[in-house]
Formats: C-alpha cells, sequence, structure tokens
C-alpha cells in the first residue's frame, strides 16, 4: 500500500531473511513512499535494529528526509532514530555514514 515495494514491507515487518535476500537480488534500497519514507526509515520507526544495518551496510541513502507529516518532515533515518532514543541505530547509522 501507499506506493511500497516488497523491500520496504518486509524491512517495517522485520523479516531479516526476506530483507537479505531482496538485497541479494538488487532491490531498490531507496525508493520511498508515502510520506517519502524509505525501507530504512520504516525499519528505524518500527524497531528493527539488525535490518537498519543491513540496510545501511548495503548502501542505502542516509540523506532521505521524510515530507509532509509531523515528526517525519525534513528528518533522515538518523533523526528518526535519535527522537526514539534508538541506541543501536544510532550506532549502526553513525558508522554508515562515517
Amino acid at each position: 500500500g501507499h506506493g511500497q515495494t516488497a523491500l520496504m514491507n518486509v524491512a517495517r515487518d522485520g523479516h531479516v531473511a526476506a530483507v537479505r535476500r531482496l538485497i541479494a537480488h538488487g532491490a531498490d534500497l531507496d525508493h520511498t513512499a508515502k510520506f517519502h519514507l524509505s525501507a530504512l526509515m520504516l525499519a528505524v520507526v518500527n524497531g528493527r535494529d539488525a535490518i537498519v544495518g543491513l540496510l545501511a551496510d548495503a548502501g542505502a541513502d542516509l540523506s532521505i528526509t521524510g515530507t509532509g507529516a509531523p515528526g517525519f518532515d525534513g528528518r533522515t533515518a538518523l533523526d528518526l532514530a535519535e527522537g526514539a532514543n534508538r541506541v543501536i541505530m544510532i550506532a549502526l547509522l553513525k558508522d554508515a555514514g562515517a
């Protein structure tokens, strides 16, 4: 729904094996849908530490910003992680951006 890809759906729902498989088969890591959220951002919002690490390591764009909704507008995945005090994700995202 809302223009989301299979990668976005499995990232949001926490299916690590499916995320790995989709990455391996060339899924678009940076597709955005409603509120301009990416798979990485959906993983952050839904507390999926392992998936955040997988997507960041695979080269997901860390600079994508959300739009249109309070809490998302102008915020990156790192901003969302910091806003929710998700310590593990913050470290993963900072390491990937270094």
